[in-house]
């Protein structure tokens, strides 16, 4: 599993509002675009809302209780938000037909015509399985399944076949079988693809989230 941990460097920039220039003649700055409610960050295009990302922090608070919130939305930021923001930009009309298919495949299964038996199963913890798998199977009792979850640069279907419900949610265990649609080519060199991406930075109070190095 790729650690809880970010590489390279994004450029990071506070979107300003139009530019008056009193007694000159230069055009304002256009605006900036009408991003949606809540927006604090843009990849490339792709905004990323406050709640797609904090939606996620009482699950790494479980497995990183020591930690400030600043932090944990700084380590779902480089493990998950700004890798699958990435993939969004690079499957382009690829992503649409990926997710099409997961939900074709997922109603074939529920018709009996697919089945996860043939599926290789995928043992661990959070480490283990992955903190994007992770986090969609650990809201989901055993036997449940799961999709179609965008993953960075796939679509999947996830079979949550067991859990041993340990406590303490770094140790927890998951048995999960995993159907994949990929939309962009190795999707698991994404984190590091992400940090060739231009961070905008929409909300000033996130700028100290996102790490120095990503914004130089």
């Amino acid at each position: 599993m790729r650690a809880l941990a970010g590489t390279g460097l994004l450029r990071g920039a506070v979107l300003a509002g139009l530019l008056a220039v009193a007694g000159c003649g230069e055009a304002p700055a256009p605006a900036p675009p009408g991003w949606p409610e809540g927006t604090v960050l843009v990849l490339d295009g792709v905004p990323i809302t406050a709640a797609e990302v904090d939606v996620h922090l009482d699950a790494v608070r479980a497995i990183r209780p020591a930690v400030s919130v600043e932090q944990l939305r700084r380590l779902v930021l480089m493990n998950d938000t700004l890798p699958r923001a990435r993939g969004a930009v690079e499957g382009g009309e690829r992503r649409a037909e990926a997710l099409a298919e997961a939900r074709g495949w997922l109603e074939a299964h529920a018709a009996g015509e697919r089945s996860f038996d043939a599926v290789p199963p995928r043992a661990g913890n959070w480490d283990g399985v992955g903190f994007e798998l992770w986090l969609a199977a650990r809201r989901a009792p055993a036997g449940e399944v799961v999709g179609p979850v965008e993953l960075p640069g796939r679509y999947a279907v996830v079979l949550v076949e067991a859990r041993d419900d340990n406590p303490r949610a770094e140790l927890e265990g998951f048995l999960l079988r995993v159907v994949e649609f990929p939309f962009v080519e190795e999707p698991d060199a994404l984190a590091a693809r992400a940090t060739e991406s231009r961070v905008e930075i929409v909300d000033p109070a996130w700028s100290d989230v996102v790490p120095g190095a990503y914004k130089y």
